[in-house]
């Protein structure tokens, strides 16, 4: 019993912090700063669960924080700086659910939505972004219209959303 109390003292602790992190988010990061950086791009950790979820965000506080939030429930996580950098990695087959932002230099989140969704038909997305006028234009893929989340959000409600959509998919 002593062990269970540990366990989820251990998770809340990293998900208080994950939080602080997100809540720190509600302007996008212009500093560029190589220690706002995430440990590494198209770096993959690996969990329990079993599941692996994909983050596509240009924003290095952004994949950072959603790197610890999905850690702290045991998700494997890949991290991509780009739309590009994921399709390009060949490891799209890998993955479970995709977050992704929208606006991002090159590709933009929708056209990536577009190209997973042709792809990997089904596979379980979440879109985040800081502009909620944007949520607008996030187009329903088949029969999989993707969840919507702008920044900043509740660490809670998107870990829910990641469950759900693995529930889902899995089912």
């Amino acid at each position: 019993m002593m062990r269970f109390g540990s366990e989820v003292l251990r998770q809340r602790a990293a998900l208080n912090v994950a939080c602080a992190y997100i809540a720190s988010l509600g302007a996008q990061s212009e500093s560029g700063d190589e220690k706002s950086a995430p440990r590494s791009d198209d770096r993959m950790t690996d969990r329990s669960s079993g599941f692996v979820v994909a983050v596509v965000d240009d924003d290095p506080s952004v994949l950072r924080s959603l790197e610890y939030l999905l850690e702290s429930a045991d998700h494997a996580v890949r991290l991509f700086t780009s739309g590009t950098a994921l399709l390009d990695s060949g490891k799209l087959q890998e993955i479970d659910c995709l977050i992704s932002d929208i606006d991002m230099p090159g590709m933009d989140g929708l056209d990536l939505l577009r190209l997973v969704q042709a792809a990997r038909p089904g596979l379980p997305t979440i879109v985040v972004t800081g502009y909620p006028e944007r949520l607008q234009r996030v187009p329903t893929l088949g029969e999989i219209k993707p969840r919507l989340f702008t920044k900043p959000f509740k660490a809670e409600e998107l870990l829910a959303a990641v469950s759900e959509a693995l529930r889902n998919s899995a089912a």
